[in-house]
């Protein structure tokens, strides 16, 4: 371990350089922390001439939970937020990272899984640097690589015009036909929240079993919105209505300079309206009026690819302008390889049993019925 640079556990959020992205906010971290996590918070103290000098008084979150027989794992979202821009300097930072974690902690760990914000411009170069440092590629990502985030600065007109016509005229055509959006968040009347909640429970179940996606609990909602709110927090629920019947939902989450759309939801029906389109441009005025620097759409599949099974998510989200961003993905700092290897094999049996066959059994389901 560098002696240059070391970890300070830290009282959330009275950093002098706070985490920015809200994934490594006090609520998600507390909201984390009351479903399954325990958390953590630290402060990186470097000496002046130290190579991480730059990322001196920041502060960032972990989240660890046990996961078999007193056997931890920890999970790191958005950060280290400072990119030493090398593969080689990256790896050099997370094992450092992770080497002061596991001495504070002093618990079994099978492994550290970290999910930096590192943009990843070649993603072999990325994956066999890593796995010569003996760090791997998870078997599978916590948060989406890869994903689309538009610019918010520019004025409402010249976002209108950056989007693809079509998505302009979907927007148009949604208000034309009489879809409205109605906003809930929270602080609002409990049972009209509660009610909203009911509403896209609902449609998100609907869509689930479409689109063969796994879903949270329908607690985990209700608790995302009753979850004791902080002043740099902001979460909504947008519900598309047309004729008094709910035909979409979002939810959203605004956090000092970025917005973010973290779950969206349809009904089967009346989908020729275009009510998504109306509900995301409604979240991105909303966004930029609340001063958030630019709109996050929350994960693409990685490549233009019409064969992949989410291309319609590729398209969808592209549409609106923006940039495609690729970031690098979840890494693993192994603690136990042995334990690390069986994990893994675990993980790949978890991934293929949602990702294929799940999909697999519900689609026979609906072929049959």
């Amino acid at each position: 371990m560098s002696g240059d640079f070391h970890l300070v556990p830290a009282d959330t959020g009275n950093a002098a350089v706070p985490a920015s992205r809200f994934m490594q906010s006090p609520f998600w971290i507390s909201f984390k922390a009351a479903h399954g996590w325990k958390e953590c918070s630290f402060t990186v103290e470097c000496t002046p001439d130290s190579v991480y000098h730059a990322m001196s008084g920041y502060q960032f979150s972990i989240l660890y939970r046990e996961i078999f027989r007193g056997k931890f794992i920890v999970y790191i979202p958005l950060a280290p937020e400072w990119d030493p821009q090398t593969a080689q300097s990256r790896a050099d930072l997370l094992v450092i990272l992770a080497q002061s974690i596991a001495a504070h902690l002093q618990l079994p760990l099978i492994c550290i899984r970290f999910d930096p914000p590192w943009i990843n411009s070649n993603q072999i170069a990325v994956k066999d640097s890593f796995n010569k440092m003996s760090l791997y590629r998870a078997t599978s990502d916590v948060q989406p690589p890869d994903t689309v985030i538009l610019d918010l600065d520019p004025t409402i007109e010249d976002i209108l015009c950056d989007m693809k016509p079509k998505w302009r005229y979907n927007i148009k055509l949604a208000e034309k036909k009489g879809v409205h959006v109605s906003c809930i968040r929270p602080g609002t009347d409990n049972t009209e929240l509660y009610e909203a909640l009911d509403i896209f429970w609902k449609l998100y179940c609907e869509t689930a079993e479409r689109d063969g996606i796994a879903t949270h609990t329908k607690q985990y909602y209700h608790d995302l919105f009753f979850h004791t709110p902080d002043t740099t927090t902001c979460l909504s629920l947008y519900i598309a209505w047309h004729d008094n019947e709910p035909i979409a939902a979002i939810i959203t989450v605004f956090y000092k300079q970025e917005a973010i759309y973290l779950y969206g939801a349809s009904s089967n029906s009346k989908r020729n309206l275009m009510p998504a389109y109306l509900l995301q441009w409604t979240a991105i005025q909303d966004a930029r009026a609340a001063g958030c620097k630019h709109y996050d759409f929350y994960g693409i599949p990685p490549c233009d690819d019409p064969d992949h099974p989410m291309h319609g998510l590729y398209r969808f989200k592209t549409g609106f302008g923006g940039k495609i961003v690729h970031r690098i993905g979840s890494i693993d700092v192994p603690g136990s390889r042995l334990l690390y290897k069986i994990y893994r094999l675990l993980e790949s049996l978890r991934a293929w049993w949602f990702k294929k066959a799940v999909k697999l059994l519900k689609k026979e389901k609906r072929q049959s019925s």
